[in-house]
């Protein structure tokens, strides 16, 4: 069990770490609607909500393979055999990888962008700024890339195909979300904010 108190561990800690700055914008976004005005909010359709739903399947299978692993009765996490000629062990590694990979990357937005991080129905804040540091400065929507890595990594690190449903839900979500995003974006921070289109790409870095 020491292996899979171990393999817990690794998912624990980047869920922890992510639980309480998205609990604590929330709350702040909570706050701010009682207080005064807010800035401009996205006219989103129903991609949005395929993207939300990926999001909330993450959490889920996320929550449920840290369960599974400290009650599981089996003596190790790396589980035997092989996909095709590559052992099951490799695609596990990798699978932890592009998970953690995921996780810094929200994690690093979060602490970026700040206040200026906001629930999507929120809209944008009254004096709103652009973020173009940490992960900002070499893609504009890496919450969202982070959410696709995240399940992707769930996926291959425990083989099972349930985290890839989310994942592909959050693929058909993202791009008319973030268009949506934007375009209150444009219209509050004008030509800045176009500039920073131009330069820096949607959900991969150009180079």
């Amino acid at each position: 069990m020491i292996i899979n108190y171990f393999a817990a561990a690794i998912l624990v800690m980047p869920l922890i770490s992510m639980a309480f700055p998205t609990i604590d914008y929330w709350r702040s976004y909570k706050n701010e609607t009682k207080a005064g005005p807010q800035g401009e909010k996205a006219d989103y359709n129903y991609f949005f909500y395929l993207l939300v739903i990926g999001v909330v399947g993450m959490w889920g299978t996320w929550i449920f393979a840290i369960i599974w692993l400290f009650t599981a009765h089996s003596t190790t996490f790396i589980k035997p055999g092989s996909v095709g000629s590559a052992p099951v062990w490799l695609f596990q590694m990798v699978g932890l990888v592009i998970f953690l990979s995921g996780a810094v990357t929200y994690n690093l937005a979060i602490i970026a962008a700040g206040k200026y991080l906001r629930p999507a129905p929120a809209g944008t804040l009254d004096k709103h700024i652009l973020i173009d540091k940490g992960p900002f400065s070499l893609i504009r929507h890496p919450l969202y890339v982070a959410y696709f890595l995240i399940n992707i990594g769930l996926s291959l690190t425990f083989l099972y195909v349930i985290p890839l449903f989310s994942a592909v839900l959050i693929v058909l979500g993202i791009y008319p979300t973030a268009r949506a995003e934007e375009a209150v974006l444009v219209k509050q921070l004008g030509d800045k904010y176009i500039r920073y289109k131009q330069r820096v790409g949607m959900f991969f870095p150009w180079f």
